[in-house]
């Protein structure tokens, strides 16, 4: 009860500062997700219940993130033999390629400012944030940011595109765009991974094994009590933040995509997906 307590206060004081956002658009889940042995990508429309596949490819697929005007999803796949970074359109369409490199590009992330997106790109000299300034733009130069300390395997930007959650070796740090500074945010001997920012940038929610199965966590960017948020049966992974505030999906294995309100608070499975899934992505 007071851990219960103590998340309503935390997710309470978040809502205040910012206020809630105002909506704009139809509330859609994109996914990568196992079925019969393939990976592919889905959408999901939260009003109309719809499931829809986005993509009929070979090979694996990771890591969907929307564009920050809705209209595309965007992804990691090997299907030609080395991850790359591909986007599909939300209403369907065809798959395009956006790099094509000799090392891998992977995890990519938008923000909500611009029409770029965000991927780690690991070159020679290490894993580095890289861009696409004008995604689906053959003449788009690939831009290399700062090369990170560690080596990362998840990413994702807040919606500012001002800073960037990384993981790796079950860590979680945090690197400024603007100053190009790295700071660990989440260390500890647990798994912590699935970083999402909150809408406010003043968190991040994450999924832990700490208490043995995977749970979802609230851990302030500024210090502080780090807050359990759930206690299910089963792992609660890959978390996507609302822009209210105050709504979480995430994916609870093997159930399905449940969303859960922090006030009033309340918790409901939204639906079953097609297969078991390996990423999610919430928009607007």
């Amino acid at each position: 009860m007071k851990m219960r307590k103590a998340a309503a206060l935390l997710f309470a004081a978040f809502f205040i500062a910012t206020g809630c956002a105002t909506r704009s658009g139809t509330t859609r889940l994109a996914y990568t997700a196992s079925v019969g042995g393939a990976q592919e990508v889905y959408l999901y429309n939260a009003e109309t219940g719809e499931e829809r596949q986005l993509t009929f490819t070979r090979g694996q697929k990771e890591s969907p993130a929307f564009s920050a005007d809705g209209k595309w999803v965007f992804f990691s796949g090997d299907a030609d033999g080395e991850w790359e970074i591909y986007r599909v359109p939300a209403e369907g369409g065809e798959v395009e390629r956006l790099t094509q490199n000799l090392t891998p590009d992977r995890f990519p992330a938008c923000g909500i400012l611009d029409a770029s997106v965000a991927f780690l790109a690991f070159d020679y000299l290490g894993p580095a944030l890289a861009h696409l300034d004008e995604p689906g733009n053959p003449d788009t130069l690939m831009r290399l940011g700062p090369v990170f300390p560690h080596t990362p395997d998840g990413l994702v930007l807040d919606r500012t595109g001002g800073l960037a959650a990384y993981v790796h070796s079950g860590d979680i740090g945090l690197l400024s765009l603007r100053s190009n500074l790295f700071r660990p945010v989440v260390a500890s001997p647990a798994h912590n991974t699935d970083p999402a920012f909150t809408a406010d940038s003043r968190a991040l929610v994450f999924s832990s094994d700490a208490g043995g199965s995977y749970d979802l966590y609230l851990a302030a960017l500024d210090g502080g009590e780090t807050v359990r948020l759930t206690r299910e049966t089963g792992d609660a992974r890959y978390p996507a933040t609302d822009q209210d505030n105050r709504t979480i999906y995430f994916y609870l294995a093997p159930e399905g995509i449940y969303r859960r309100v922090e006030t009033p608070p309340s918790l409901e499975l939204l639906f079953r997906p097609a297969g078991e899934l390996t990423g999610l992505a919430l928009w607007p």
